[in-house]
């Protein structure tokens, strides 16, 4: 194909236009990426596709092209309010504060800049709403029924006043807002659209109708609402935490979180907000930050239990043991009644090895939610119950019950699977397991080609590269002990070994360095990066974060251990950041560490591809791929631990094992179970026993069953 000749670009834009308004939006991008290869600088065209990305909803894509366009066209006001409105949904303060600097920079027209200043740096706003011939002593009663919680007689009030006013929108906002109170759902949704006609501009009808129909479970069309609500006012806090309830609903935790602090920041005193940015802060393993939102939180309402129970999983997370324990007391103080703060103590005393205790928190948990399937996974992963014991055909019953739903019927399953194989009734595991994984996959589907690309993309950054010739300059010299390796293959228990060494403090899975080194190696635009594309001093940056963050946690420990399971994907560029460190690599029979796999549920939206047979199988293809990648690069840099002889030669393995670490050899970490550290896996029970041989080959017991997974471990 001849090259494209300059000429021809303003009619490959009208096509890419055309393309454009039709909403063919993919291929209109590709048009404009032909120009812009052959002249990166036409204003006009970062303008097209900043606001295909906008509408896209990719809000850093649509900031990237028009911060281009306006740096080009720095008069055009239409470039302007694309890019602020870019901004503005990102919901990041850095870029908002580089646009309104440039935006300032521009000399733009008055009227222009400060319409801009206003949606960038927006002040708490209310709607200006008219209330019409309604008098303020009318309104004023039936606000305090609203804050009072008194719906019911609001609901009265507000009907009698309707019909007394009923072109106020304001009346019909507040009559929906008690009819949502009540469950009056479709008379809730007919009054808010009623309150929107009457005023196209009242932002908090539109946000109040978005809360409402997130919250019954119509998340997408609850977004359209609220960002009119931020359309109209850009500062509305209630409207930015409800965004973030949406994008939490969506899985979109990150967005989620943006959302929530953007909402503090305009709003501090809000204890609603500051718990859920909490709760989402710490499902995100971001343990420090989660504590300070949940402290700020108690101190606006300490009477809130749900937010001294998430509190206290923060900083058992953090080893704030003292501290934890004392925050689920202070949470079942406050309500008995919890099933949540009874589940999360149980789990609590679990992890730091009081099982008898655990067991009375986990059953009152049960008592108080009965249909909770949750509740009855968590307890039943660490304990075995009896054939007599009644839960059993409780969790039966409520697995079959019609109006189960999704959620709590694939709990049940993962649940009962565990029971059948406890009570030897091997016949009926598969039964309860595959539709819990079924279920799984179809709320969270998962492409086994990201896994791929992933692999592919970490090889290929390290592509030629003799990697341990770099010398990296000024890195860290701390030494951490990473324990790695595919989930369920033994990581937790070659820990607990390593941690029983007296120089070792335990840290578990924290997962930073492989989560922040995946960042590192990524391009804005979802593809990775060459080695040469990284600059020297980021890779020493990612050590020294590595080495704050721990100490953080750990203050005083000699050396620490990490079990986060992928930083074997990223071990070469986590070793150059810190050279000290040690790596060890677990493997297993892919056998049984599949079927264990497939066999448990992990955290939502972690380890995707385990719900499936053939993925499991395929990724377990790709870890042994990496290693071998890993083997041939870098055959010094890690030790590879064999989960089978570890449990058959335990001594011989452990002392080889203590050796790869740079330790001295200690008896001690041969009782490896009685270390009373605290442990945060499906492992927690297993290693405060000594080793055992029950696990090996349970694959046998299902051959069956798992011809799929053998099919594509082929």
């Amino acid at each position: 194909m001849l090259p494209i000749n300059p000429s021809q670009i303003p009619g490959i834009y009208a096509d890419a236009l055309k393309l454009q308004n039709a909403g063919k939006y993919d291929d209109a991008l590709k048009k404009y990426s032909v120009i812009l290869n052959i002249n990166p600088k036409i204003a006009e065209v970062h303008f097209q596709v900043g606001r295909i990305f906008l509408t896209g909803q990719r809000y850093d894509k649509a900031v990237e092209h028009l911060k281009t366009a306006a740096g080009l066209k720095p008069g055009e006001s239409a470039i302007w309010a694309a890019y602020s409105d870019a901004v503005t949904e990102l919901s990041d303060d850095k870029e908002t504060a580089e646009c309104l600097a440039k935006a300032r920079a521009a000399r733009l027209p008055a009227q222009v800049l400060i319409s801009l200043q206003d949606k960038l740096n927006p002040k708490i706003a209310r709607s200006r709403t008219s209330i019409g011939s309604v008098r303020k002593d009318e309104i004023e009663p039936l606000l305090a029924l609203m804050n009072s919680g008194d719906f019911s007689k609001a609901e009265t009030s507000a009907l009698t006043l309707q019909r007394k006013h009923p072109k106020v929108a304001l009346i019909a906002d507040i009559l929906a807002n008690a009819q949502a109170r009540l469950n009056k759902t479709e008379d809730a949704i007919a009054n808010f659209k009623k309150a929107i006609a009457l005023d196209p501009n009242y932002a908090e009808a539109h946000n109040n109708y978005g809360g409402l129909l997130l919250k019954i479970g119509k998340p997408d069309e609850a977004m359209v609402e609220v960002r009119k609500a931020l359309k109209i006012i850009p500062g509305l806090p209630l409207a930015h935490h409800n965004l973030g309830a949406i994008f939490a609903r969506l899985g979109q935790r990150d967005e989620a979180i943006k959302r929530w602090k953007k909402a503090v920041s305009l709003q501090p005193k809000a204890p609603e907000t500051l718990r859920m940015l909490g709760s989402a802060l710490g499902v995100e393993k971001k343990y420090f930050e989660a504590e300070e939102a949940l402290l700020s939180a108690i101190k606006l309402n300490d009477r809130d239990a749900e937010a001294f129970t998430l509190l206290g999983q923060a900083q058992a997370a953090i080893n704030k043991e003292d501290e934890a324990r004392q925050n689920f007391t202070r949470a079942l103080e406050l309500n008995p009644k919890s099933s949540l703060a009874n589940n999360r103590m149980a789990i609590f005393l679990q992890t730091i090895g009081e099982f008898d205790e655990a067991e009375l928190f986990f059953r009152k948990s049960i008592e108080l939610d009965p249909g909770n399937g949750d509740n009855y996974r968590v307890m039943v992963a660490s304990y075995k119950l009896t054939p007599d014991d009644p839960l059993i055909q409780v969790m039966i019953n409520q697995f079959d019950d019609p109006k189960t739903s999704d959620v709590d019927r694939r709990h049940f399953g993962f649940a009962l699977s565990k029971v059948m194989e406890d009570t030897k009734n091997h016949s009926q595991v598969f039964k309860y397991l595959n539709t819990a994984n079924a279920l799984m996959r179809n709320d969270f589907p998962y492409d086994i080609s990201m896994r791929k690309k992933e692999v592919s993309g970490v090889k290929a950054f390290f592509d030629g590269l003799d990697i341990p010739a770099q010398n990296i300059a000024d890195t860290s010299d701390y030494a951490p002990i990473f324990v790695t390796g595919m989930p369920r293959s033994g990581t937790t228990l070659v820990e607990q070994i390593i941690s029983s060494h007296s120089t070792v403090s335990g840290a578990g899975e924290v997962g930073y360095s492989a989560r922040e080194a995946h960042k590192l190696m990524m391009k804005t635009n979802g593809e990775y990066k060459t080695f040469s594309e990284l600059a020297q001093s980021d890779i020493a940056k990612l050590g020294h974060d590595y080495e704050s963050f721990m100490r953080k946690g750990f203050p005083g420990a000699q050396r620490v251990s990490d079990k986060s399971i992928q930083t074997y994907t990223f071990m070469g560029l986590v070793k150059l950041a810190l050279p000290k460190s040690r790596m060890i690599v677990v493997r297993r029979d892919p056998r049984d560490n599949l079927l264990s796999v497939y066999k448990n549920l992990f955290t939502e939206g972690t380890h995707l591809y385990s719900y499936n047979l053939s993925d499991l199988g395929a990724y377990y293809k790709m870890f042994l791929e990496l290693i071998a990648f890993w083997q041939e690069r870098i055959p010094d840099w890690f030790y590879v631990v064999d989960y089978e002889k570890l449990v058959a030669n335990t001594e011989e393995e452990s002392r080889k094992l203590i050796a790869a670490c740079g330790l001295e050899w200690e008896d001690q970490c041969l009782d490896f179970h009685k270390n009373t550290r605290r442990v945060d896996t499906l492992s927690v029970f297993q290693v405060r026993q000594p080793i055992y041989s029950s696990s090996l080959k349970a694959w046998q017991r299902y051959e069956d069953e798992l011809q799929e997974l053998f099919t594509a471990l082929e």
